[in-house]
């Protein structure tokens, strides 16, 4: 059969009326033109089928036989080259297929895996679990945070039906076992969504059927004379190897951040490449935020100064900065493992480069609980832009540029890009996601809504001086 869609996303549902329609909705967000949307209804008696066809998706009705034998269902009627699974009551970040697709197209590998990020709704509560990241974040295996080429499952098989329970961990094994290229990848790909009546909150009979694959497996891999399955961790795509050095002083100005300054402390002491030194400046905290910088000694500076903003607390910094690089973190952000080495390298291979960026991804707080109707994907899009916290500038590079306009009390780092542009400076956006950024009841553009104005002071500036260099 001829393809007629680039990407095909099938979506099994079960007593899914509440959150299908928006799974829908969200499926048609991805970024791919040519997407078909098959929802297969796994013998529901809520309106299940109804919601999906009202929502514009292909609606497929079986007997109720369990999540593998409703992606199998669907799998077979699908006709794209690409096959996404969603689950009814989960979403994808905004335009989350696309950039998967081109990972693939890219690499040449079968399967793409982002991370899971877990958020909860009102009645939900995200699990006790060991997370990679303070966004609440783990690299697992769920079908939904992969993109799959079509032709793997003709060399893996199906999904068993015969699993209701870690099905999707038994045909990861297999595809595993059967040499499948697979790839782990860094940004977050599904907005896991706990909201109380999850399947997978059953966590016994979850277990049980883990156990279950898991010895399976081991049969199999016994029956072949294979060795143990490397750890999935091994397969995360890294940062190419840093040749030269690099003497880099990250520059955190932090206000009222006891309770986030920690993780990003040690989002900077994990960076796969070290940095020179780490220059805290207390912008006139009146919480515990210098004794949480003071704890993690060593490399640490504090810095402090009088209530002045952030503008002001990164120029303070700067100007004690030792390192010929300079690197921006706000407190209650972090970096990924590679976000220093990811740019590094790229200066390697492009010597002339003055400042470097990279993507960013947005994060729910963990300790916060959000309501349906809150666009999580959205949220949860990478955005490659204009981030303090993904800049890496040469220090005399800035210093040419000139420091941050301290009467802005947002949109002052904005303001430093546009007069860098300006002046001609030799930079680049990589397409790597190099920081999380935390999304809070607190974050400065909430504290600083009445100096939303900032903004045209910004943008009326960037005129001026474009006028002015056409005039000269």
């Amino acid at each position: 059969m001829v393809a007629v869609a680039e990407v095909s996303v099938v979506i099994p549902a079960y007593r899914a009326a509440r959150f299908v329609g928006a799974a829908v909705a969200n499926a048609r967000r991805q970024g791919i033109a040519d997407v078909e949307i098959i929802v297969v209804d796994d013998g529901s008696d809520d309106g299940t089928a109804e919601a999906a066809e009202q929502a514009g998706a292909r609606v497929i009705r079986q007997a109720n036989a369990g999540p593998s034998a409703a992606r199998n269902a669907g799998l077979r009627a699908a006709q794209g080259e690409w096959i996404a699974f969603q689950d009814a009551d989960d979403l994808w970040p905004v335009g989350t297929l696309a950039r998967l697709k081109r990972k693939l197209e890219t690499s040449g590998k079968e399967v793409v895996v982002g991370r899971t990020q877990n958020v909860k709704l009102g009645g939900g509560e995200v699990p006790d679990l060991r997370y990679d990241s303070p966004a609440a974040t783990l690299a697992q295996i769920c079908l939904p945070a992969a993109l799959f080429r079509r032709r793997v499952f003709e060399r893996v098989g199906v999904f068993n039906e015969e699993i209701r329970l870690a099905e999707d961990h038994e045909w990861f094994l297999r595809a595993r076992e059967a040499g499948a290229q697979m790839e782990i990848e860094a940004e977050v790909t599904l907005v896991y969504r706990h909201h109380g009546a999850n399947t997978t909150h059953r966590m016994e009979a979850a277990q049980f059927g883990l156990n279950r694959v898991l010895l399976e497996s081991l049969r199999r891999r016994r029956a072949q004379g294979l060795g143990p399955l490397a750890p999935w961790l091994s397969m995360e795509r890294r940062a190419p190897q840093v040749r030269g050095e690099f003497r880099i002083s990250v520059v955190i100005p932090a206000y009222e951040a006891e309770r986030y300054l920690g993780a990003a402390l040690k989002s900077v002491a994990e960076q796969r490449l070290p940095v020179l030194e780490v220059l805290v400046v207390d912008d006139g905290s009146t919480d515990g935020t210098v004794r949480v910088a003071e704890r993690f000694g060593g490399r640490v500076r504090v810095l402090k100064q009088a209530r002045g903003g952030a503008a002001a607390a990164r120029n303070l910094g700067v100007r004690a900065a030792r390192g010929e690089w300079i690197a921006f973190l706000d407190a209650d952000d972090f970096w990924l493992p590679d976000r220093l080495a990811w740019q590094a390298a790229e200066v390697e291979r492009s010597p002339e480069l003055e400042l470097v960026y990279g993507c960013v991804q947005q994060f729910y707080s963990p300790e916060l609980a959000w309501p349906d109707t809150t666009p999580h994907e959205e949220a949860a899009a990478v955005q490659a832009g204009i981030f303090p916290g993904t800049c890496l500038v040469r220090k005399a590079t800035f210093e040419r540029v000139g420091d941050f306009d301290t009467t802005l009390r947002v949109g002052e780092f904005i303001d430093w890009h546009a007069r860098a542009q300006a002046l001609g400076v030799r930079m680049r956006t990589i397409d790597e996601v190099l920081m999380r950024r935390r999304i809070h009841s607190s974050n400065t553009g909430v504290r600083e809504r009445q100096a939303q104005s900032d903004y045209v002071k910004v943008l009326k500036a960037a005129l001026d001086r474009r006028r002015a260099a056409r005039n000269a």
